[in-house]
Formats: structure tokens, sequence, C-alpha cells
């Protein structure tokens, strides 16, 4: 599902508490609604998880409170990008 480079949102609406092995903790609660890149994937209690370097990779991700980031520019054409840009003074 994730692999190593990938760009993650932690999303805020996720269940921190699942699983239950498992946590959130108030460290990583810094983190959350914020953007990362993926450095290392890893079983982590037979759950696959990811260390950030948004945190240092002191922290195991829980995939379930991850989403892709994906790039306006695989969406937009070029020409639609550069009026939005050119629309928002960029």
């Amino acid at each position: 599902m994730f692999k190593v480079g990938d760009k993650v949102f932690i999303d805020p609406s996720s269940n921190f508490k699942v699983p239950s092995c498992i946590g959130c903790n108030e460290e990583m609660q810094l983190f959350i609604g914020r953007t990362a890149t993926i450095k290392y994937t890893i079983m982590e209690r037979g759950y696959p998880t990811a260390l950030l370097d948004i945190d240092g990779g002191d922290w195991s991700w829980s995939y379930n409170w991850l989403k892709h980031v994906f790039s306006i520019n695989n969406i937009l054409t070029e020409e639609e990008l550069n009026r939005i840009n050119e629309l928002n003074h960029v």
C-alpha cells in the first residue's frame, strides 16, 4: 500500500487507538494533520507501519492513519496549473 518515498498525510479523522497494541502518544499528536515522506516501512507487532521524516523516524505510524498525497501535477494540465498560479499571483 505504501512504499519508501511516498508523500503521506497524517489523517486527523483516523482512529488513533486502533490497532490496540499500537497507539498514538502525545508527542505524535503534534504531527497529526501534516504531510510527511515515508523513510522506512516496517512491521510493528504484526501491523504494517511507516517511519516518517517529519519526526526523524522516531515513531511508528500505522498505515491506518496515513493517506497518500497526490501531486496536483497528476490532476491538472500544465495550462490549468499556470492559470491557477496566475490568478493567485504565484
